[in-house]
């Protein structure tokens, strides 16, 4: 991890501290992961003991893992959190700040949030400016826990202590004996706007609006003596209201010269209104008055009962921290969004009561629908039945069911399906039941069935319409507006309302599609939806329609004709997996694992995949130091890498796979590997805790216990990191409630193979538990050995597949390259022109394919094989044919068509067209002994040129933006790059660039060993769907060629392309000049040695190459077209 922190002080200091403070005091007393510390009692640790000081906050708040110190009730609405000076304005606390600027009632993974923070300052009022008042402080006086926070800021000489209850945050400030002890109230630090009130001599209350409204009520515990507001920069003191977009607050000053006592502070909050907030305060906090330290008390009750449901013995004091601190960084999220009356503000705006359930927000579905849900049902299935319940109410309210919800609005964050394999495994479990359960299944029905309408802001499966036609959502598809794509897929349109879209990533939305889909199948089942199930459990297959035999990947397919992107890099992927490649993504088929082990190769292949994936005998000889190297680079390298990538969700299923093949004790040195990642240091976490995803699998994981599918209700068995672990069951109903004792007496990285096993008193032989096994409680009792064993080896005791279902399916796809030729006429003889013909079939056993061909008459048009022939087996397979078309002599200029047929039994017949052009050979605009620079003048098909005067006269990118023509060679002979070129005209509307269209662009014959092309993409730089071109020679023959170009507008040239020439500005119609450059570029083709060339065919044009979803006009809303200004022929 190379941001990894270095820890300032030994694992001793830690043991020091905790023992004077019971907290963590401090990110400098972190140990690191290599420091040795001593082992702990073995037993799981009694009712009392104080489990808190076993948290470290700061874990997990470098290497971008994105937790944050707080105190908060778990799962609470508040989080009073520190915020600090930062690089980039503010941010939560972590061992490189030293500056406090504030403390916010709110806060949620990334530091976001963090509304009304708190100041505490002496001496005069003077600035409104945060990074002026703020105040340094030192960790060494800093103590944290998941219930308190305290900190001393220096400049003041203020000890600031912060606690909190669900929805009130308190704060106690120490203030030395002054006449002007103040608490500034932030109220426009990071919103878009806010309102404040002074009330009485003890009450601040008001708003703050970040896309909703969050409403405060201040109570302190003595009348302060005067107070102020300001806007902006202007400070009223005496005024009682201020109403801002952007800085706004207000001030109250204490008079502490007689009275040194610490004055406390405690905030209700709200989003329903003022009323909600009163109502909050009143209900969490008329029995603590302003006793702050009763408060602390039971807030460290509340997390001890937290951290004692999953509690273990053995292992060192660091493993022991970074457990207990993951445990805790899985209950802070998601969050109560509702007033103690149910009150809370739904997704359509307008205030609703929950009924039977307390709602809740802030969804990351894309990570915690992976372990978190099920660990929160395991532990708390009273919370995690009210988040399903709150997933449903934003469906009913807002019109779709969400992906990742934060506060009051989706933000169509990630892709694939997350929230229904979530709500299954809700049903699977026993929490959804009755008319929850009947409503649940409507909403995911139309979920996996349906696009969102316009008016609703949720993406949903934006690539569902392709998917059911095809069987997976291709690559290339535009992602434009619901308007523009008129809910139909022509055009290969995908509908978008912001950010994430699953049609940006077709190969990994169609894996996840697909497993939602089989979960969906057990629920339609137990329902008594049989149609529908069958039709889910079908397209839980849908994985293989996307496997390719032939690189052993998953592996993107095209939107224009069905065939596998070509050129294809899997390591890169072209981005057609989120945030990983396809190695990582192969994986991904919780649903039928059994399918995808054979689909493989079988359990010895499978395991030699998996062995390489993790690089298996170097975790042999260094597990930690292999997990720190081969797997981990940088938290957010999802793509440079074959080998096992633990920083990201759906590389996570991965270890466990080996209990399919056979190799269960492989998972254990897999696990026990990724265990070591997770240290008592601020980097901690590898990458991105995602809202306490990595944290739960972590959990799990040591616990020996791992979900790999939702709606499955079994667990994989693997070898516990501890020794001991009781495990208390949540009670819900009948269907679980219960204390599990889980030992594995010696568990080490040494002695980690499973010899046998025992569960509830029986001998366990197979590498899985059903959730019945444990719902109720019970004792799993693992005997180890420091060698391989046989336990769990035997065919019979694989997990199951929840989706086996045969689907046997006939489908084709085809391609002709190149779509159309260049042919000069035939006097003297025949001309022939090689057509290279590709086809994907599927088909259950042999896939045989006819491939037929109509020409015009006196032609002829001749398959290599009138039949195509490949085994199949139910994977789309690549079958290649090769036409040649001979043109007879006397053949008149003109254009003609060659149509060619294939049928694959079962499947509708698939045509395409191949257009032949006869015409004469080009010429050289300008001729040399070793050069020749083409006449474009009759290829050329836009004018992209515009003059100052006329900035609308042309249009290179379809948006009327162009080249000015001043910035540009003048027409004729041109030297860029040391190739001699013919530059267009760029006068009036004359034609100055060859856009791509699929045409083919004859070329003057002759012998030649390269060809130079100067141009640019109009759209971003060229897409991975339309990055080859194809050369003809006079022969007939071909070849495919790499033809990039980079975008006109791009900083920095892609592709090895070499930067022609680059103008100061661009010319927008209506408008002028813009302050934005563009370039051309130059790349050579190399042509084949002893050959005559005869012409140049083009790619259609396809989307630009990725882009983060949301860049305006480098997105997926239209194709990048590659745009040739000049071209030459060198000998």
């Amino acid at each position: 991890m190379t941001r990894r922190m270095k820890d300032r002080w030994a694992a001793a200091t830690l043991c020091i501290a905790l023992a004077a403070t019971g907290t963590v005091a401090g990110t400098g007393t972190v140990a690191s992961a290599a420091t040795p510390s001593a082992s702990v009692s073995e037993a799981a640790p009694g009712a009392g003991a104080d489990l808190t000081k076993l948290v470290n906050p700061f874990i997990g708040t470098e290497n971008e893992g994105l937790d944050f110190p707080a105190a908060g009730a778990p799962f609470g609405l508040v989080q009073e959190s520190p915020l600090m000076k930062s690089g980039g304005g503010t941010g939560c606390d972590r061992e490189s700040a030293d500056t406090v600027t504030g403390f916010s009632q709110t806060t949620i993974n990334g530091c976001r949030f963090n509304y009304l923070p708190m100041m505490p300052t002496t001496g005069a009022v003077s600035s409104t400016d945060p990074a002026q008042y703020a105040s340094p402080f030192s960790h060494a006086n800093e103590t944290t826990g998941p219930d308190y926070y305290q900190t001393k800021l220096d400049k003041y000489d203020v000890t600031a202590a912060l606690t909190a209850t669900a929805r009130t945050g308190w704060q106690k400030y120490t203030f030395p004996r002054t006449s002007q002890a103040n608490v500034l109230f932030n109220a426009g630090a990071g919103v878009s706007g806010s309102e404040i009130h002074v009330v009485g001599d003890r009450t601040i209350e008001g708003w703050v609006e970040d896309s909703k409204k969050t409403y405060f009520v201040a109570r302190l515990s003595r009348p302060f003596s005067s107070y102020g507001t300001w806007k902006g920069t202007d400070r009223t003191p005496g005024s009682r209201e201020s109403a801002a977009k952007g800085s706004n607050g207000a001030w109250v000053t204490f008079d502490t010269t007689k009275n040194d006592a610490p004055v406390v502070a405690k905030v209700g909050l709200s989003f329903t209104g003022l009323a909600g907030a009163h109502k909050n305060l009143s209900a969490e906090t008329g029995k603590f008055g302003f006793d702050f330290d009763a408060v602390h008390k039971a807030l460290k009750r509340q997390w001890n009962t937290m951290l004692h449901k999953a509690a273990i013995g053995g292992g060192s004091h660091d493993q022991q921290v970074a457990y207990y601190t993951a445990l805790y960084h899985s209950m802070v999220d998601p969050n109560l969004i509702g007033d103690v009356d149910g009150r809370y503000v739904g997704a359509d705006k307008r205030t609703h009561t929950a009924d039977g359930y307390t709602p809740y927000s802030n969804f990351s579905l894309w990570d915690t629908f992976r372990t978190q849900n099920q660990l929160l049902e395991m532990l708390v299935p009273e919370v995690a039945h009210d988040i399903d319940m709150s997933i449903l109410a934003v469906a009913r309210e807002g019109g779709a069911l969400p992906r990742w919800y934060l506060e009051d609005q989706e933000g169509n964050i990630m892709t694939g399906d997350p929230v229904t394999p979530y709500l299954v495994e809700g049903w699977s479990k026993g929490l959804l039941t009755g008319a929850d359960a009947r409503e649940a299944y409507k909403y995911l029905r139309a979920n996996a069935t349906e696009v969102p309408s316009a008016d609703v802001r949720q993406n949903g499966r934006a690539g569902v319409a392709y998917y059911a036609e095809r069987g997976y959502v291709p690559y290339g598809l535009n992602v434009r507006s619901n308007a523009e794509c008129d809910g139909s897929t022509a055009g290969n349109c995908c509908p978008t309302k912001s950010n994430d879209n699953d049609c940006y990533y077709g190969a990994s939305a169609t894996l996840e599609y697909a497993a939602a889909d089989a979960s969906l199948a057990l629920m339609a089942k137990g329902l008594g939806h049989e149609a529908d199930a069958a039709m889910f459990a079908k397209r839980g297959q849908s994985y293989k329609n996307i496997y390719d035999r032939q690189t052993g990947q998953f592996r993107p397919r095209t939107a224009d004709d069905g065939t596998w992107l070509t050129p294809y890099d899997p390591v890169t992927s072209d981005h057609g997996f989120h945030e990983q490649n396809a190695s990582q993504y192969q994986w991904l088929v919780p649903q039928d694992p059994a399918g995808l082990v054979g689909m493989l190769g079988g359990k010895a292949a499978t395991t030699d995949r998996l062995n390489q994936f993790f690089a298996y005998d170097d975790l042999l000889a260094d597990p930690a130091g292999t997990a720190r190297t081969a797997w981990v680079s940088d938290p957010y390298d999802y793509y440079g890498s074959t080998k096992y990538n633990p920083n990201n969700e759906p590389n996570l299923i991965a270890p466990y796979l080996y209990a399919w093949t056979g190799q269960p004790g492989r998972t254990s040195t897999v696990v026990k590997a990724q265990e070591t990642l997770f240290t008592n240091s601020p980097g901690g976490v590898p990458g991105n805790d995602d809202m306490g995803e990595m944290s739960s699998w972590y959990v799990m994981s040591s616990l020996g216990l791992y979900p790999v599918v939702s709606g499955g209700n079994f667990d994989v068995i693997t070898t516990p990191q501890f020794p001991n672990a009781r495990v208390e069951i949540g009670h819900y109903g009948k269907t679980q409630g219960g204390t599990l004792t889980i030992s594995a007496p010696g568990s080490s990285m040494a002695k980690r193979y499973i010899a046998s096993a025992t569960v509830n008193g029986r001998a366990w032989d197979k590498a899985w538990v059903e959730q019945a096994d444990i719902a109720h409680g019970g004792h799993v009792r693992f005997d180890l050995s420091t060698e391989p064993t046989a336990w769990a080896t035997a065919a019979k005791n694989v997990p199951p597949s929840i989706d086996t279902t045969a689907a046997p399916q006939h489908r084709l796809s085809a391609a002709v390259a190149p779509g159309q030729v260049v042919m000069e006429p035939p006097a003297d003889g025949p001309s022939q022109q090689q057509i290279d013909v590709t086809l994907l079939a599927t088909s259950p056993h042999t896939s045989r394919v006819a491939v037929t061909t109509k020409a015009p008459k006196g032609w002829t048009a001749a398959p290599a094989h009138a039949t195509a022939t490949a085994a199949s087996d139910g994977l789309p397979t690549q079958l290649n044919d090769r036409l040649r078309i001979t043109v007879p002599a006397g053949t008149a200029a003109g254009t003609y068509t060659v149509r060619v047929t294939a049928k694959l039994p079962g499947a509708p017949a698939v045509e395409k067209d191949v257009t032949v052009v006869v015409q004469r050979a080009a010429t050289c605009a300008i001729r040399t002994s070793t050069s020749c620079a083409v006449d474009l003048k009759a290829a050329y098909n836009n004018d992209g040129v515009a003059t100052l005067d006329a900035p609308g006269q042309g249009d290179f990118d379809g948006t009327g933006l162009s080249w000015a023509a001043d910035q540009l060679p003048a027409p004729g002979p041109v030297t860029l790059g040391g190739v001699t070129y013919q530059a267009p005209p760029t006068g009036g509307s004359s034609k100055n660039f060859v856009k791509s269209t699929g045409q083919a662009i004859a070329l003057p014959t002759g012998t030649y060993r390269s060809l130079h092309l100067v141009g640019a993409s109009d759209n971003g730089s060229t897409g991975a769907a339309s990055a080859t071109a194809v050369v003809t020679y006079t022969d007939g023959s071909t070849a495919t060629v790499p033809l990039e170009l980079t975008g006109w507008a791009n900083r920095t040239p892609d592709f090895g392309n070499a930067v022609s020439l680059t103008t100061a500005y661009q010319l927008k119609a209506g408008s002028g000049k813009t302050d934005t450059k563009a370039s051309l570029y130059e790349t050579t083709i190399p042509l084949k040695a002893g050959k005559q060339v005869r012409s140049l065919s083009l790619a259609r044009p396809s989307v630009p190459a990725w882009v983060a979803p949301g860049s305006g006009g480098l997105d997926w809303q239209r194709d990048s077209d590659l745009a040739i200004y000049a071209m030459t022929l060198r000998r």
